[in-house]
């Protein structure tokens, strides 16, 4: 594994995370679903407001990382926020505040651009559902996050894509912030 994924020690119990994103998919049928939300904002609006991009075309934020504060009300009592409660302890390890917390879902034969993310330089990843046929390509590197349930960190501020190049859908879930 390259110096780009950092496993760290955390695990987390499968059974549950998997039992949480099964209570998602009954709350939205999106591929990005918020966990931690913008206070204020109509619910199911807040499920999925700012789980993709935070940024629009010309890289101007139309939103920050420091308006996610809250939990939605779906997983408020989940092992999810217990999960991202740990998470958010590794992160300021690394000097970063947590902001969104979100469940991605990438379609089996797909990829995203080539692409740097802004803001914080790092990504915390927990593998929920994954294979061998799921890698990132980082400044053209390629690694994988095999174990499911393991915390990862993810340096995001140098190119870098994921692809699933299986036959089966791929589920994290990604927490990131500011720094």
């Amino acid at each position: 594994m390259s110096s780009y994924i950092i496993p760290k020690e955390q695990r987390f119990d499968v059974d549950r995370l998997r039992a949480d994103v099964m209570k998602s998919r009954r709350t939205a049928k999106y591929d990005q679903v918020n966990v931690r939300v913008v206070d204020n904002m109509d619910v199911d609006l807040s499920l999925i407001y700012g789980a993709g991009s935070l940024y629009d075309e010309n890289k101007k934020p139309f939103t920050s990382e420091r308006e996610f504060t809250s939990y939605h009300p779906s997983f408020e009592d989940s092992y999810l926020v217990e999960v991202i409660e740990e998470i958010k302890q590794v992160m300021t390890e690394y000097g970063v505040q947590l902001g969104r917390a979100r469940l991605l879902t990438m379609a089996p034969k797909s990829n995203l651009t080539y692409h740097v993310d802004y803001g914080a330089p790092y990504r915390f990843h927990v593998p929920i559902m994954t294979n061998d046929d799921v890698f990132y390509v980082t400044n053209d590197t390629v690694d994988r996050m095999p174990e499911v349930g393991r915390l990862y960190v993810y340096r995001t501020d140098v190119k870098h894509t994921v692809v699933n190049a299986s036959r089966v859908p791929r589920v994290h879930l990604v927490c990131s912030g500011w720094k």
